[in-house]
């Protein structure tokens, strides 16, 4: 394992060496076996500069074949926006309730205070109601 990373690194030296410093920081020797040089790349462009490039390349680290793999972008983790409490807000539920007190229908005064007990948790009503 360690013979083949130096010998990998020992061609990522001598292919390095004929490219420009920008170009270089951004492209990894992954694989050199059987006369095929595999490099990852940080994106599209860079692989197309190196296709450009190919025989150059190839001359330098004594291969036939060159493979360009694009390494996809990392995925930014996105913070999922935190879930409000379940329930209603405290000056729904006190809406509510004024609308049971107030409903001359018996059966929709029952919904809306049952509607109106699902008040979020430590929400108290509002003074005045």
């Amino acid at each position: 394992m360690l013979a083949r990373a130096a010998r990998l690194g020992a061609v990522q030296r001598r292919l390095r060496a004929g490219m420009p410093v920008a170009l270089a920081r951004q492209c990894h020797v992954v694989a050199h076996e059987r006369g095929e040089l595999r490099i990852l790349v940080d994106n599209p462009a860079v692989a197309t500069q190196l296709r450009f490039r190919e025989s150059e390349l190839l001359a330098a680290v004594t291969a036939s074949k060159l493979s360009i793999v694009v390494r996809p972008p990392p995925v930014p983790r996105r913070e999922r926006p935190g879930r409000p409490p379940p329930g209603i807000p405290g000056s729904a539920a006190a809406h509510l309730e004024s609308l049971a007190r107030d409903e001359g229908d018996a059966a929709l005064g029952a919904a809306l205070a049952r509607l109106a007990s699902r008040r979020r948790p430590g929400e108290e009503p509002a003074d005045g109601d």
